[in-house]
């Protein structure tokens, strides 16, 4: 556990519009990354990103999400 570190990222999100309208919807899914991307490819940690699922596969009015991640300190 020396030099390591916990980080614990959460978000969360409501939207008073109707189930139907689509714009009134959070839609999640994927890492948001291909394989021509010049982005960050840590793109893992943000709210709308949700690995093991197609991209915009889950949709809803209200959520919340947690994520915990481990950063080791490198081997030598």
């Amino acid at each position: 556990f020396s030099h390591s570190s916990f980080w614990l990222r959460t978000s969360a999100g409501f939207s008073p519009g109707d189930r139907d309208e689509p714009f009134a919807n959070f839609f999640f899914g994927g890492f948001g990354n291909n394989w021509v991307d010049r982005l960050d490819e840590k793109r893992y940690r943000e709210f709308r990103s949700f690995p093991g699922v197609e991209i915009s596969e889950i949709g809803g009015v209200n959520y919340t999400r947690a994520m915990l991640e481990w950063n080791l300190p490198p081997w030598r």
